[in-house]
């Protein structure tokens, strides 16, 4: 994910490594509150994706949601070993 100055001018000012395929980018759905931008996909855990300053941003799995995620997962995986 690219972010860019405004103003006039296009100068990137940071890139971040997210999750999502290029395939995957039509699913994504966002809501924003202030200076954090939650971002969520089917296939994926929900993530906040927070600016520090202009050029400082994080992209972090979303508080609750990643022991939910995680949970989700461990089930899923216990499942799959009980039908083996």
């Amino acid at each position: 994910m690219d972010a860019y100055t405004g103003g006039g001018t296009v100068q990137e000012v940071c890139t971040i490594q997210t999750p999502y395929g290029e395939n995957e980018l039509a699913l994504l759905k966002f809501s924003q509150n202030a200076s954090v931008m939650n971002i969520t996909h089917p296939n994926h855990p929900p993530y906040k994706l927070t600016l520090i300053s202009a050029t400082n941003w994080a992209l972090n799995l979303s508080g609750v949601w990643s022991y939910c995620w995680g949970l989700k997962v461990l089930l899923w995986a216990r499942h799959r070993r009980l039908m083996v």
